[in-house]
C-alpha cells in the first residue's frame, strides 16, 4: 500500500507527476481516491431506443471508420455502429489515434451522451469497450465510478489503474476491531474498498459506503478521545476552543477522507 504509484504498470515518472497533482503518490492513496459519483450503465438499450440528451449504453457492430479534415487543425474521426434496430455515429475531435483502434466487424459496448438530429444519432467522445469472451467490462455495462480527475488524467486511465491495484492487492489489512465489525454488522475492509470502486450492485455500494463512513467517524472519534486524554494527563483539561480547530487537530489521526 506504500509502494510509489509510478511502479504500477502504465504509470512511470511522467504519469506519476500528474497523479501527484490529485494527491495520489502511493498505491494506498490510489485505492483511497474514491469516486465522486456513479453512473448506472447496466441498462442496455437498442440504438433505436436511445433518448436525445441522455447518457445511454448500447452494444453494436462497427461497420465503417472514417477520418475527415474539414479545415486546418481539425481532425474528425467517425465510427459507424449498428445493431438490429438502427445505426449510430461515434465522433472524436482531434484524436487521430482513435482511428487505429477500430475496424469493421468489431463488437463494442458504447456509453455516452446522445444527440439526435432528425433520423441520425450521434455520440461525441463516447466511452467504448471492445467485447471479448475473456474480458470483464470496466467502463460500460456496469455501475461505473466517476472519479475526481484532471485534464491529463482521464476516467478510463484511473479505472484501469485502480482495477490493476485491486488485482495486485487482493486482501486489505483490516483496521477495525472484529467486535466492532460484528456489533455494527459492517462488511470487511477488502469488500468495502472493492465495492466502493466497482460495486456489483447498488446494495453492495451502499454497504461499502456505510463501512467506510463508519470507519472515518470511528477514527475521528478516536482522535478526539486521544486529544481529551492527552489534555487530561497534562493537567490542563480539555481546551474548549473553536470546534473547527479541534476537528482539524483530530483529522491528523484520520487515514483518509471520504
Amino acid at each position: 500500500m506504500t509502494t510509489p504509484i509510478q511502479y504500477l504498470k502504465g504509470v512511470g515518472p511522467q504519469k506519476a507527476a500528474l497523479l501527484a497533482k490529485l494527491n495520489i503518490t502511493t498505491i494506498g492513496e490510489l485505492l483511497e481516491h474514491y469516486p465522486r459519483r456513479y453512473e448506472d450503465r447496466t441498462q442496455f438499450r437498442q440504438i433505436f431506443e436511445v433518448m436525445d440528451g441522455q447518457v445511454e449504453t448500447f452494444c453494436g457492430i462497427v461497420t465503417a471508420v472514417n477520418e475527415v479534415k474539414p479545415r486546418r487543425g481539425l481532425i474528425i474521426t467517425k465510427v459507424r455502429v449498428k445493431d438490429h434496430s438502427g445505426e449510430a455515429e461515434l465522433v472524436w475531435f482531434n484524436q487521430p489515434y482513435v482511428k487505429r483502434m477500430f475496424k469493421a466487424g468489431l463488437e463494442i459496448i458504447v456509453s455516452g451522451k446522445v444527440e439526435r438530429r432528425f433520423r441520425s444519432i450521434q455520440i461525441a467522445n463516447p466511452e467504448v469497450e471492445f467485447l471479448s469472451p475473456n474480458d470483464t467490462t470496466l467502463h460500460t455495462g456496469r455501475i461505473v465510478p466517476i472519479y475526481p480527475s484532471s485534464e491529463n488524467i482521464n476516467q478510463q486511465f484511473l479505472r484501469t489503474l485502480i482495477k490493476q491495484a485491486l488485482d495486485n492487492e487482493p486482501e486489505m489489512n483490516e483496521n477495525l476491531p472484529q467486535d466492532i465489525i460484528q456489533q455494527y454488522r459492517l462488511i470487511d475492509r477488502t469488500g468495502a474498498i472493492k465495492n466502493i470502486h466497482f460495486p456489483d450492485s447498488m446494495e453492495a455500494l451502499a454497504a461499502a459506503r456505510r463501512r467506510l463512513v463508519f470507519e472515518e467517524l470511528y477514527y475521528l472519534q478516536s482522535g478526539l478521545l486521544f486529544l481529551k486524554k492527552k489534555h487530561q494527563q497534562s493537567g490542563s483539561g480539555v481546551k474548549h476552543g473553536p470546534d473547527g480547530a479541534q476537528l482539524a487537530a483530530a483529522q491528523k489521526c484520520l487515514p483518509f477522507s471520504l
